[in-house]
């Protein structure tokens, strides 16, 4: 068991946060920014275990863009919060 379980939480979501803000503000177009700012945001408090509704999706956002956008932060997720296999 671990003794410090919301440290290592909190060091992870400020590891996540700071990867995804840094890949957030590398995005040039204004529209898939806001969308990826919006999206890390929602990732973030899925994991603070609260609700969190999806972005809205702007019709000026391809739909290629979007997907890079979404799986790119799910990957930045997935580095620092791993899903672990059922036992």
């Amino acid at each position: 068991m671990n003794p410090h379980p919301d440290t290592e939480l909190d060091a992870a979501l400020a590891e996540f946060s700071e990867e995804s803000l840094a890949y957030c503000k590398s995005i040039n177009d204004d529209v898939a920014r806001e969308y990826a700012t919006e999206y890390a945001r929602m990732i973030e408090q899925l994991l603070k275990g609260m609700n969190a509704e999806p972005p809205r999706i702007r019709h000026q956002l391809f739909a290629p863009s979007r997907r890079l956008i979404c799986s790119t932060l799910e990957e930045m997720r997935d580095k620092y919060f791993p899903v672990k296999p059922n036992p």
